[in-house]
């Protein structure tokens, strides 16, 4: 499961880190609290040379709007299968959030972030009935960093495969949603203000006094 993410990087080092340009007329603003329904940016096989936003949701035939879609099973869902095979894309994101399960409904939001920077998260997308681009980001089993949190996470897609994921078959990139993929991650624990959309500032990533990166820091639930 993937439900919030997070974009605040620089222009400039968004633009060299995909190799692609920020489309100008896009309105792009740093955000620390990005819910379904807004827009993520991405770099699709249809324009590798641009960063353009997509609104977060898929409308599926009859069972609502879809913002994830399983890796193991996208290519035999009626709601991703044409998108997977032609329509592939990279979510540009500078990390993601999941809820650690403490036991007694209480639940720690924590962050995953490369440390490094930006990175790129495998997504698909298509059209809505208006026409305007959506996408749905893959996920897969979780790795070790995000295992002790939550038993899925998004697919990274590593920085040297970006062409491969874009460009490649769908056979190649079903060998890309790989838990791997996110071996540089690291978690931190945050505050609840994560909790509310609304709260879209920088004070949502910051770590919780006292509060370490690593497996240590959390329980086996979730």
């Amino acid at each position: 499961m993937c439900g919030r993410t997070s974009l605040f990087s620089d222009p400039e080092a968004l633009e060299r880190h995909f190799g692609a340009t920020l489309r100008t007329d896009g309105g792009y603003t740093p955000r620390y609290n990005i819910a379904p329904g807004d827009r993520l940016w991405t770099v699709s096989a249809a324009s590798p040379e641009t960063i353009a936003p997509m609104r977060w949701g898929i409308d599926g035939p009859r069972d609502g709007t879809h913002i994830n879609a399983r890796a193991e099973s996208i290519d035999r869902r009626r709601t991703f299968a044409e998108a997977w095979a032609e329509r592939p894309c990279l979510v540009a994101t500078d990390g993601f959030y999941e809820w650690a399960d403490r036991g007694q409904g209480r639940r720690q939001p924590v962050r995953i972030y490369d440390p490094t920077g930006p990175f790129a998260l495998g997504g698909v997308w298509t059209t809505d009935d208006a026409g305007d681009p959506t996408v749905a980001i893959i996920t897969c089993a979780a790795n070790e960093v995000v295992a002790p949190i939550h038993e899925r996470m998004p697919v990274v897609v590593p920085d040297g495969a970006y062409d491969r994921w874009l460009q490649g078959s769908p056979t190649a990139r079903t060998a890309l949603c790989d838990p791997a993929g996110g071996d540089g991650l690291s978690a931190v624990e945050i505050s609840t203000a994560v909790n509310d959309p609304s709260n879209d500032s920088a004070a949502v990533i910051e770590p919780l006094r006292g509060a370490q990166a690593g497996l240590d820091r959390f329980s086996s639930g979730g």
